[in-house]
């Protein structure tokens, strides 16, 4: 069951490329980015949420957060790039700011002491 909850991040992210309208304006080698790069986020989100669940520390929350949020950025990215629209909040897109929040969450993972 934990493997097709983890697979849904890339299926997700190959069912959008490949119905969205604009998918022909997309080179082999950017769609295959994008691609490797929602399957690549699968593993460490993964790792993470069993570190958490072993352990408990909120290190390990952080750093699932920043994963999650990550995923969510490749998710949100594709969806945009394929649909050919965008949202922001402010003037900043969303996938932006899903990258500072899985940065800013990273960061707050190596720097929480434990107690």
């Amino acid at each position: 069951m934990k493997w097709a909850l983890l697979l849904a991040i890339p299926i997700l992210v190959v069912v959008l490329s490949l119905s969205g309208p604009h998918v022909s304006h997309l080179t082999l080698g950017h769609f295959l980015l994008h691609i490797a790069t929602a399957v690549l986020v699968v593993l460490p989100v993964y790792l993470a949420v069993n570190a958490y669940a072993r352990t408990g520390s909120r290190r390990f929350l952080l750093l699932t957060a920043a994963f999650v949020a990550l995923a969510a950025r490749e998710i949100t990215l594709s969806y945009f790039m394929i649909s050919g629209t965008t949202a922001t909040v402010g003037d900043i897109p969303v996938d932006h700011l899903l990258g500072l929040v899985a940065l800013v969450l990273l960061t707050a993972a190596f720097l929480v002491k434990e107690q």
